[in-house]
């Protein structure tokens, strides 16, 4: 280690890894966000409530919300077409358009 730096040398070498992270241990990293005012003053207010850290409640609700935005989409809609066997009725013609928009019509 790089003396004061806090991460191995050549850490700066393997762009999107964090000290550690190539020895699949997992570190925190530091970012920035821009956070809503209502949602800062509910995290806060959590925090306080419960006397966690910031960092805990944000980082809690943010693995809570991304691991359930999968779960909640639930299954896949299929569409599925009933079909039945039919016949056609005397004087239809499916080539005439107008003569099948009369017969519609009840003309």
């Amino acid at each position: 280690m790089a003396a004061g730096s806090g991460s191995p040398q050549g850490a700066a070498n393997r762009p999107g890894l964090t000290p550690g992270a190539s020895r699949g241990i997992m570190m925190p990293m530091r970012t920035t966000l821009t956070l809503n005012d209502d949602i800062m003053k509910m995290a806060r207010r959590k925090a306080a409530r419960e006397n966690r850290t910031l960092r805990d409640v944000i980082n809690e609700a943010l693995r809570q919300g991304l691991t359930l935005g999968d779960r909640r989409r639930g299954p896949r809609y299929v569409f599925k077409l009933k079909t039945v066997a039919g016949r056609l009725l005397p004087g239809v013609d499916l080539h005439d358009r107008d003569k099948l928009f009369d017969l519609m019509d009840g003309r």
